[in-house]
């Protein structure tokens, strides 16, 4: 049951850091954006699944390891020109870690406090 709770957490904080990521995209650089590729919604959720999964390889690791996957669905699967796809991985990268620290911090304050 931890672990599905745990996913789910990850999966709703990923999907949250995704969809700002995206709105901020769209608000600097107006359109096309990545909203407008037609394989935009399995993309997203196939990035945001792996990245979930990256939670239960723990913070040191796991973090640098969905960097890569930010990085991937930034630039390849999205296929944006060359400052769009870098600004929202820096922005997807930003969020993701203050979303890995809130998360097992909040999971280490629970856990010392019983």
């Amino acid at each position: 049951m931890t672990f599905l709770a745990v996913l789910l957490i990850f999966l709703c904080a990923n999907a949250a850091v995704w969809a700002v990521a995206v709105s901020l995209d769209r608000t600097w650089f107006g359109t096309p954006g990545p909203l407008d590729n037609p394989d935009f919604w399995p993309y997203a959720a196939l990035t945001v699944l792996l990245v979930s999964a990256l939670a239960f390889v723990g913070f040191p690791w796991g973090y640098p390891l969905s960097l890569v996957i930010w990085l991937l669905a930034a630039r390849h699967l999205l296929e944006l020109p060359w400052p769009r796809w870098l600004v929202l991985f820096l922005t997807s990268a930003a969020l993701s870690l203050v979303s890995w620290l809130a998360i097992f911090g909040a999971v280490e304050l629970y856990r010392s406090s019983h």
